[in-house]
C-alpha cells in the first residue's frame, strides 16, 4: 500500500504519482524526455539501458522494468533483455564505450565521490566524451531521485516482468509525456 492516498485505480509506479501531483508532472515529464530522448551522443537505447541499470541497482523495480523494456524494444530484444540489464551486459556485444559510461553510471549510483579521476581516464580512453560524462551522470542521478521517488513512497506497480512489454513499446514509439489514459 503506498504511503500517500492515490486515486483508486491509479496507473502503476511514478504514473500514479504525476496524477497525484499534477503541478509537478509537466516539468518532470519534460525534463525525462529531453533527458532520454533529447540531443545527446547517448544513444536512445543506450540511455534506456543505463535508466534501467541504475533502477535495478537501486532496488526501483518499477523503473528497472520501464526503461528496461524500452531498451528491448528500441533494440529488437525480447523482455529477458532485463535479465541481462541486471548482470550489466555480460552477454551482449557492446562497446567499451557503454561498458565505460555503465560504470560511471555505478559509480554516480554509489555516491557522486566515486566517479574519480582513474575513472575518467579510463572511459576517455575508451572513447568517451566529456559530453558522454555529463550526460551518464545527469540520467545516472536523476534516476537515483526517480527511484527514490517512486520506491520512498510505496508506489505500487506489478512485479512481472512480462507487464512492461507493452509499456516499454509505447515509451520506445511515443516518448515520455503524461499517459493519455486518466486513472479511474
Amino acid at each position: 500500500m503506498a504511503h500517500i492516498t492515490l486515486q483508486e485505480g491509479s496507473l502503476p509506479g511514478i504514473f500514479s504519482l504525476l496524477y497525484y501531483r499534477k503541478e509537478m508532472a509537466s516539468p518532470l515529464v519534460t525534463f525525462t524526455e529531453t533527458l532520454l530522448r533529447g540531443s545527446s551522443p547517448i544513444s536512445h537505447a543506450e540511455r534506456e539501458i543505463i535508466a534501467s541499470y541504475v533502477s535495478y541497482l537501486n532496488n526501483c523495480y518499477f523503473c528497472f522494468a520501464c526503461h528496461g523494456a524500452t531498451a528491448a524494444a528500441l533494440l529488437g530484444l525480447g523482455i529477458e533483455f532485463l535479465d541481462e540489464i541486471k548482470e550489466k551486459l555480460p552477454n551482449q556485444d557492446i562497446t567499451p564505450r557503454l561498458r565505460s559510461l555503465l560504470n560511471i553510471a555505478e559509480a554516480v549510483q554509489q555516491g557522486g565521490n566515486y566517479v574519480d579521476e582513474f575513472l575518467i581516464t579510463s572511459a576517455k580512453k575508451r572513447g568517451v566524451s566529456e559530453i558522454d560524462i555529463h550526460d551518464v551522470v545527469l540520467i545516472s542521478s536523476a534516476f537515483c531521485m526517480f527511484n527514490r521517488y517512486v520506491e520512498g513512497l510505496n508506489v505500487p506497480y506489478p512485479l512481472d516482468k512480462k507487464s512492461y512489454i507493452g509499456i516499454g513499446k509505447k515509451l520506445a514509439k511515443d516518448g515520455y509525456h503524461m499517459p493519455e489514459v486518466t486513472p479511474v
